[in-house]
């Protein structure tokens, strides 16, 4: 499963890693990718886990939002 997460703030999408990476269990082998383009700051989280691809924005008003079924960057 991908999951790709954008946001305008760095040191919120920093925060949101690094709780993903302590929760998720190392069986299902995540992998992260973090950069940034003309939409903002995204973080790309690829796992072994069942599911279909999502496209999230977070933010400190409205938290972690769902955008998109899919992934494109």
């Amino acid at each position: 499963m991908k999951s790709l997460v954008y946001s305008k703030d760095e040191a919120l999408l920093d925060g949101f890693k690094f709780g993903v990476a302590f929760n998720m269990s190392p069986a299902l082998n995540p992998c992260f990718t973090q950069s940034v383009d003309e939409r903002g700051y995204w973080l790309l989280i690829e796992s072994d886990a069942d599911g279909d691809n999502q496209t999230y924005e977070l933010s400190q008003e409205h938290g972690l939002e769902h955008t998109d079924t899919g992934v494109e960057i």
